[in-house]
Formats: C-alpha cells, structure tokens, sequence
C-alpha cells in the first residue's frame, strides 16, 4: 500500500521527527519525505490511521492526502534504457576512428 500525507515541515528537527516516527511504525518497506511540498510517502502494510496519530502524539501536523495500491511505472523503465556506444574500432590507413552504433527496434544503423 502506498499512503501520502501532508505534513508541515518547520525545520531541520521537524524532518527528523518525522522520519524517526515514521521508521519506528511496523510494517513500513520505504519512506520519502517532499519537505518543499511538505508529503511523506510511505509504502508498506502499515495502518494510515496509526500513522497520522503517532505523528500528531509526536506534536507534528499530519493529515492524509492518498491511500490506496501502489502503482507500478513499467513505462519509465522501458524510457530509461539508454543506448550504449560501443568502442571504436580502428580501420584502414591512415586510421580513422570508427563508431558503430544501432537504434533499438529500428533497422538504422548510423557509422
């Protein structure tokens, strides 16, 4: 599960507070904190209720924004991939640097 919730964010204390909190609450996998937007972003099988009540026992502002599955991005990692430049090769005299390099899912080949 994936929650989101809106805290405020006074100073350097106010993060760590809200970290510790956070980590200390069983069933929590990972925690992302926003400070500019002021989000915490926990996944896990953590309870939101019991969330929002430890941090607002800690004196920190919480209330929740998103609860719900957690989305899985396949696209962003199909865009990720990067092409890779393979070495150049020498060919020829005088000798000329030659780079191979060929497009995924095209037949283009560029020397």
């Amino acid at each position: 599960m994936k929650i989101e919730l809106k805290v405020q964010i006074f100073c350097e204390k106010c993060k760590t507070t809200i970290l510790t909190t956070a980590a200390n609450i069983d069933g929590v996998n990972s925690i992302s904190l926003d400070a500019s937007k002021g989000v915490l972003t926990i996944t896990g099988t953590a309870d939101a209720v019991e969330m929002v009540r430890k941090l607002r026992k800690a004196k920190i502002s919480a209330e929740i924004i998103s609860f719900g599955p957690e989305k899985k991005e396949k696209n962003k990692e199909k865009e990720e991939k990067k092409i890779e430049c393979k070495q150049p090769y020498w060919y020829g005299f005088p000798q000329y640097h030659v780079y191979y390099e060929q497009y995924p899912k095209s037949n283009c080949t560029i020397f």
